[in-house]
């Protein structure tokens, strides 16, 4: 479940295994298993941290683009 759905919670895998085993099974561990398994939780990335340089090439694009009109004929 946890490989195949990465955004699953270790509540949900806990959820599921108690619904299929009758045993319920924390989520520490769960966390431990999928740990030795080489599977960890990571919060997904926002956004890409952008560099100075980054930062100064958006803006020389943006303002070459600036004065554009538009021509379709």
């Amino acid at each position: 479940m946890a490989v195949t759905d990465r955004s699953v919670t270790l509540r949900t895998v806990a959820q599921y295994i108690e619904s299929v085993t009758h045993h319920s099974v924390s989520a520490h561990t769960i966390r431990r298993r999928l740990q030795q398994s080489g599977l960890s939780a990571r919060s997904p990335l926002l956004g890409l941290p952008l560099t100075q340089n980054h930062r100064r090439l958006h803006l020389q694009w943006c303002d070459e683009r600036r004065k554009w009109v538009t021509e379709w004929n």
